[in-house]
């Protein structure tokens, strides 16, 4: 009987940890910079074997990974919904304190640089702007085909 109860409590720990994660991400607490696996699992009240477990054996990456592309995926949206914002303002609004840091991963994210993904949002509505013709855009390069 020792064993269900911890194992209840242990899940109910989890789903508990879970929404909180849930609460930390919408209100964008991945935006802060210095941010580490300890002072996540501090401010989240659980232990770093919590924030292992949780991590890489339920979601089966490490805190440091979810964590760059959860900052990613926001920097995309943004880079996209914002382009009056500088690309560097953007790197530092969604956590990154190193502009080049900050791109590097993004390339290996996405497989572009950040300007890059900037620009393609610009070629893919220039496909649509002529009569008819399609663009083809091969390694950054618009013709008209």
């Amino acid at each position: 009987m020792t064993i269900l109860r911890s194992g209840v409590l242990r899940n109910w720990k989890m789903l508990r940890f879970s929404r909180s994660i849930s609460k930390w991400v919408m209100h964008r607490g991945y935006t802060q910079s210095r941010i580490t696996s300890s002072s996540f699992a501090a401010l989240m009240g659980v232990t770093g074997h919590d924030i292992y477990n949780y991590f890489n054996c339920l979601l089966g990456v490490d805190f440091r990974t979810w964590l760059t592309r959860l900052r990613l995926e926001e920097a995309k949206r943004l880079i996209d919904s914002r382009k009056d914002v500088n690309i560097s303002d953007i790197s530092k609004e969604v956590g990154f304190s190193d502009r080049s840091n900050f791109s590097r991963q993004f390339l290996l994210y996405t497989g572009m640089t950040p300007g890059a993904w900037r620009q393609r949002k610009n070629v893919s509505a220039q496909s649509s702007h002529k009569d008819g013709d399609s663009v083809d855009t091969v390694r950054g390069r618009n013709r008209i085909i």
